[in-house]
């Protein structure tokens, strides 16, 4: 009997790069899915806007500039809210995990409306605070570590670069300073910088000012496009080469901007992600407790040598010793907010310019102030000593978080030796860049520095653990 070999059957070649594993979505999973990615773009739309918005003030005036921001807010709603509604399509909203304090500063806001001496300003602002508090809430209850990081590195990646180009057109294409559209064509004083959305000083070597039309502001969002993308280089190695290069783009910006507060807030990040690699290199409780009682001595070693030492602080910096005006601007405040220091005269941040009890109160040459140059000092004239209270509560909250979530070790169990992760040392480092800007300014109590405080307070709260989201851990 003989026996035959089976003939092999020919090899068939698939034609198709489709994965013929993968299993077909559903319709309810495909339409998630592409409510994530739409999700993930507008977050970096939202993210440049904000850090951005004087520049459609600029641009459009600001009636445009609102018009702008009600179109985004609208957006972020229809997006966002049919997420809420239906748990399905993303993890359940941890309500409980709001950042209560800074909601409670909200509401002492609202509350000034009963004796507010500008109501038409305390309204406006307040809206605008609404609308930021919402885009928060939205972006850190949206995505996850990752995808939120990643939104803010594409939103300041536009904001440095677009920057860049549009000070490259006015001085090859313009050449020649170009006016805001917000304060019109005629200019009172034409050597204020202020009332120029370019000075065409890109080629000349003089201070940039970008598509925000302000050298301090720029300088501020470069620092934290450096923040991000040094961040996102240390995590991410696929990244890295583009990270590189844009952090070297936001770098020579930043420079140009020459911005003293910007310097020092640089400074205040470096000390602070120092003292996070020296605690995370501390594995038993009585190391830490050194490191703390060093770097109390460090810090106040610091203050007593700014202190003995600041005239020639301010000269090295470029600065007067007055803080470029700024202590004049503070007695002036305080004197008025010493009228009302328990409930304060009424939330407006910012100030707007044409209220009557704003338009020719404090003037910097021929322009309105806008703020009070100090968040505690404009919080205090505003809200009185219950708004100082609250907004002191909010950052002591929102920086213990912080500086936890960046020296202690991932953990959900009993394993205590996983590996730290770059993305948690951001929120320190930028509670950091706030508290010392807080110092001269008063954005971190409205438009992007607001938004970080409420984006970061709130995902530290509701995921401690840097993961994917909807990770269980």
């Amino acid at each position: 009997m003989t026996v035959t070999a089976p003939v092999p059957l020919p090899r068939i070649r698939a034609r198709t790069r489709a994965d013929a594993s993968a299993v077909p979505l559903s319709r309810e999973a495909l339409r998630s899915e592409q409510s994530t990615v739409l999700i993930r773009a507008h977050a970096a739309v939202v993210v440049f806007a904000i850090f951005c918005a004087p520049a459609f003030d600029r641009a459009a005036g600001t009636t445009g500039a609102a018009l702008v921001f009600i179109a985004l807010a609208m957006v972020t709603a229809l997006l966002w809210i049919p997420r809420l509604l239906r748990p399905g399509l993303a993890p359940a909203f941890p309500w409980r995990r709001l950042p209560w304090i800074a909601l409670a500063y909200l509401a002492w806001g609202a509350a000034s409306t009963l004796w507010t001496s500008w109501l038409p300003s305390t309204l406006l602002t307040f809206g605008g605070m609404i609308v930021i508090t919402m885009h928060g809430l939205f972006l850190a209850s949206s995505l996850s570590w990752r995808e939120l990081v990643q939104a803010f590195s594409r939103g300041l990646e536009a904001a440095v670069g677009l920057s860049l180009v549009f000070e490259l057109f006015v001085s090859l294409v313009v050449r020649a300073p170009l006016p805001s559209a917000s304060w019109g064509p005629v200019l009172v004083d034409p050597e204020d910088p202020k009332l120029y959305w370019s000075q065409n000083l890109l080629l000349e070597g003089g201070r940039i000012q970008g598509i925000v039309g302000n050298a301090n502001l720029l300088a501020m969002i470069c620092l934290m496009a450096m923040l991000v993308f040094a961040v996102r280089f240390a995590d991410d190695a696929r990244v890295r080469v583009r990270m590189a290069g844009w952090f070297v783009i936001a770098a020579y910006v930043f420079i140009r901007c020459d911005s003293a507060t910007a310097w020092v807030c640089a400074f205040g990040a470096v000390l602070v992600l120092v003292a996070v690699l020296a605690m995370r290199r501390v594995h038993v409780p009585a190391g830490r407790g050194s490191l703390y009682a060093l770097f109390l001595s460090i810090g106040g070693a610091l203050v007593v040598v700014c202190l003995l030492f600041r005239d020639e602080l301010f000269q090295a910096l470029g600065r007067s010793s007055d803080l470029t005006g700024r202590r004049d601007i503070w007695r002036e405040v305080l004197a008025r907010a010493s009228q009302h220091p328990l409930d304060g005269w009424g939330f407006a941040s910012p100030w707007v310019p044409w209220d009557p009890g704003f338009r020719s109160w404090i003037l910097e040459r021929t322009i309105p102030v806008m703020q009070a140059h100090n968040m505690w000092v404009d919080v205090f004239f505003q809200l009185g000593l219950i708004g100082v209270f609250f907004i002191g509560i909010t950052y002591a909250a929102f920086t213990w978080r912080a500086w936890f979530f960046a020296i202690d070790r991932p953990r959900w169990d009993a394993r205590a030796d996983r590996p730290y992760r770059a993305l948690s040392v951001l929120p320190a480092l930028i509670v950091a860049v706030l508290l010392v800007q807080g110092l001269t300014e008063s954005n971190p109590i409205m438009l992007w520095g607001w938004l970080c405080v409420i984006t970061f307070a709130f995902k530290i709260k509701s995921a401690p653990l840097v993961g994917e989201q909807g990770d269980p851990r």
